[in-house]
C-alpha cells in the first residue's frame, strides 16, 4: 500500500509540473506572436509616420494586446506552479498597457525577491505608464526597511557568536564582557526585527480610480483632492467595515475596501 501511495504521489506531483510548463510554454507562444505583430505593425509604419494600409496597424495593435493579456492569465495562472512567473506576467501586462496590472505583478515579485535589481526597474516603469507615485516608505535602495533590521540582526548576531567563540577558546575576561554586551546588542536587534516584521502593515494597490475620504464613508471630505489612480500603491493601516485607511505617501486617507488588490 504504502508503494502504491509513493506511485500515485509522484505521479500528482509530475502532473502539477507538466500543467505548470504547458501553461507556462502557451503564455510563452502567445508573447512572441505578440511581440512579432508589433514587430510588423512598426515596419508597416513609413518615414512619414504614415501607415501604408490605415487600418491594419490599429488593428494589429489591438490584437498584439489581447494576445499581450492572453499572455499574462497565463503566466499568473502559472504562477501556482512557479512565483517567479510574476516577473513574466508584469512584461506581458506592461507591452499589454495595463500599468496597474504590471504594479501588482511586479509587487508580488518583490514581495518574494525584494534583491532583483531588474524587477524593480520594471516596476518603475510600469508606475510611468500607470501615472502613480512610489510609496513614500519603500526603504534604503529600494530595500523593504524589515529586511534592512534582519540583516542588521543577522550581523549583530554573527559578531556576537565570533566573539563569543573566541572567549570560549582564550577564556579571558576581555572578550567575555565584550561578548555578554554584543550578545545583549544580538538579543536586542532580533526583538527588532521579529517586531518589525509583527508591525510592518500589508501592502496593496488600487485597481480602480478611487477617491480617498477624510473618513470611513463616501459623506467624507474628499483626501487628496485628486482620485487615486489603477496602479497606486498603498500602505494598510487598519480597516473598518468595508472602508480601509491607507498611507500614500505622506497621506492618510480612507478608500472602500474593494478597491485594493493586497500584496503582502
Amino acid at each position: 500500500m504504502k508503494k502504491i501511495f509513493y506511485i500515485m504521489l509522484c505521479a500528482f506531483v509530475c502532473s502539477c509540473a507538466s500543467a505548470g510548463e504547458n501553461l507556462y510554454a502557451d503564455a510563452s507562444e502567445r508573447f512572441a506572436e505578440a511581440m512579432c505583430l508589433r514587430v510588423d505593425t512598426a515596419a508597416a509604419i513609413g518615414d512619414t509616420g504614415e501607415a501604408a494600409a490605415p487600418a491594419s496597424p490599429d488593428a494589429a495593435a489591438e490584437k498584439a494586446a489581447a494576445l499581450f493579456t492572453e499572455a499574462a492569465d497565463l503566466f499568473e495562472t502559472a504562477t501556482h506552479e512557479d512565483w517567479r512567473f510574476w516577473f513574466e506576467a508584469g512584461n506581458a501586462r506592461w507591452w499589454a498597457g495595463d500599468g496597474a496590472g504590471a504594479v501588482i505583478a511586479y509587487r508580488r515579485y518583490i514581495a518574494r525577491d525584494p534583491f532583483n535589481p531588474r524587477v524593480w526597474q520594471n516596476l518603475g516603469s510600469a508606475r510611468r505608464l500607470a501615472g502613480t507615485i512610489p510609496p513614500a516608505n519603500e526603504g534604503f535602495l529600494g530595500w523593504p526597511w524589515k529586511l534592512w533590521s534582519a540583516s542588521l540582526a543577522a550581523f549583530l548576531a554573527g559578531a556576537s557568536l565570533l566573539l563569543f567563540s573566541l572567549f570560549l577558546f582564550f577564556r579571558k575576561p576581555p572578550f567575555r564582557t565584550a561578548s555578554a554586551t554584543l550578545l545583549a546588542c544580538a538579543a536586542a536587534a532580533a526583538l527588532l526585527c521579529a517586531g518589525a516584521v509583527l508591525l510592518s502593515r500589508p501592502a496593496a494597490v488600487i485597481l480602480c480610480e478611487t477617491q480617498g475620504r477624510m473618513g470611513d464613508s463616501a459623506m467624507y471630505t474628499p483626501l487628496p483632492s485628486e482620485p487615486l489612480k489603477p496602479g497606486q500603491e498603498v500602505r494598510i493601516l487598519g480597516s473598518r467595515d468595508t472602508w480601509s485607511r491607507v498611507r500614500v505617501g505622506s497621506v492618510e486617507c480612507w478608500v472602500p475596501s474593494e478597491t485594493l488588490n493586497v500584496i503582502d
